[in-house]
């Protein structure tokens, strides 16, 4: 019977926010809560559809609308690395395979808590899980209790932008535990998934573009990859640049000259993502000069047309034309 209750009734996202449950905070509430159900020692339940952020009844005669795999691919992405990491599969979360939890953190005022999953116990083997069920930033929140000193690395990071075009890339990367206590930064109703195992590259760039600016200039730009602190600029495969940020400019190019780019991230631990797909972009030509030509003027006296001022007979018109020729 209870089974059977279950059947139509809403699903979390709605339960967050009827109003938007594709919304920002339907988003991160609900996928908070799957990041506490894969990172916990027990056996998790996902309910089929919740992956994809369906939105609709749960019933047995209700089918899954599998289109949203493409409409929500970044929450698909973001339950993707959640499973990855609960089986270990990149070998850097080894402590979420593990039967042994403790909590190292519980601020019921801030709404942040912290607990510890390992295996062995030995260096690189645990995890620590930092979720903040706060509307807030905190850009240096003290956490005790961690079991190994060292510098402890970022595997996920709910808020990366690779998860929701609207979120914030905001989170440490890393932090260095001295003693027992790290500092972290951690965006609102997010998840930071931490070991001492160094990761790998940030995601590859996606949505990059080239666009013409000029005679002589290209401007680029590309969806911020999350993770990622700087970016490879590429052209015809060779680099011409690093920057910061998801947007470049190309200066002192030839006119009207076809020019291929890519680009790549990089993190500040030494990854570096594979080359975005390529975007090409031609300069604008050389700008003529445009004359005004006098095509004609009415060689017989046209006949007189009233007079604006009295006495003062109003001339015939002149007609200009715009054309272009060479400068100079």
């Amino acid at each position: 019977m209870r089974g059977r209750e279950r059947l139509g009734a809403q699903r979390m996202p709605v339960r967050i926010n009827s109003g938007a449950p594709t919304g920002y905070f339907a988003r991160k509430r609900s996928t908070l809560g799957a990041a506490l159900a894969l990172t916990s020692s027990e056996i998790p339940m996902l309910l089929q559809g919740q992956e994809m952020l369906t939105t609709s009844q749960f019933g047995a005669v209700i089918p899954v609308n599998w289109s949203l795999t493409n409409t929500w691919s970044t929450i698909v992405s973001l339950y993707t690395d959640l499973i990855r990491l609960r089986r270990n599969l990149d070998g850097r979360s080894s402590g979420l395979m593990g039967t042994h939890t403790s909590t190292i953190l519980q601020d019921n005022v801030n709404k942040l808590i912290a607990y510890r999953r390992w295996n062995t116990g030995n260096v690189g083997d645990d995890v620590i899980v930092i979720c903040n069920f706060a509307n807030t930033n905190w850009p240096a929140f003290n956490i005790s209790n961690f079991p190994h000193t060292g510098i402890w690395y970022t595997q996920l990071n709910s808020d990366f932008t690779k998860y929701g075009s609207d979120y914030g890339n905001y989170g440490s990367l890393s932090t260095t535990v001295s003693v027992n206590t790290a500092t972290i930064s951690i965006a609102p109703y997010s998840v930071l998934i931490m070991s001492q195992n160094v990761p790998g590259a940030p995601p590859t760039p996606q949505g990059f573009t080239a666009v013409s600016a000029g005679t002589n200039q290209i401007n680029l730009a590309w969806i911020a990859s999350g993770g990622a602190t700087g970016y490879i600029v590429k052209r015809a495969g060779s680099q011409i640049a690093t920057t910061a940020t998801n947007v470049y400019s190309d200066t002192g190019l030839a006119v009207g000259t076809s020019y291929c780019y890519t680009v790549a991230a990089t993190n500040n631990l030494g990854g570096i993502s594979s080359d975005s797909v390529s975007a090409c972009a031609i300069t604008l030509p050389a700008t003529s000069a445009t004359n005004l030509l006098l095509i004609g003027h009415s060689m017989k006296e046209p006949a007189r047309r009233p007079s604006i001022l009295p006495g003062i007979p109003t001339p015939a018109p002149w007609f200009w034309a715009a054309a272009s020729g060479p400068s100079g």
